[in-house]
């Protein structure tokens, strides 16, 4: 209830833009963290086992929730057309990719 489509903006680009930017953001993390001039790496932190570990376990945590985005994007976009079936076919056929325009 109260609920639109929404067709313009970023929508104009790729269907779930929202999307984008949390695997943008985990990306961007994974590189600010994970380089070798990165506080993390020249505190020492990762020599020590157990906070070598969390950080293993926050990784693959990561990477999961972004490859589940990829899994949910279906769900959603089947959600949406059954709500709005014409609505979602015109806007599919011109925004044809859901996050990567060009690619998927």
């Amino acid at each position: 209830k109260g609920h639109h489509f929404v067709t313009s903006g970023p929508y104009a680009v790729v269907r779930h833009p929202s999307y984008v930017g949390a695997a943008l953001l985990s990306i961007g993390q994974f590189i600010l963290h994970g380089s070798l001039s990165s506080f993390v790496r020249r505190s020492g932190a990762l020599n020590i086992p157990a906070l070598k570990a969390i950080a293993m376990v926050a990784l693959m945590g990561r990477m999961i929730v972004v490859a589940s985005l990829t899994l949910w994007i279906r769900h959603e976009d089947e959600t949406v057309k059954s709500i709005s079936k014409a609505k979602w076919e015109d806007w599919a056929k011109v925004v044809k990719y859901r996050l990567i325009p060009g690619i998927y």
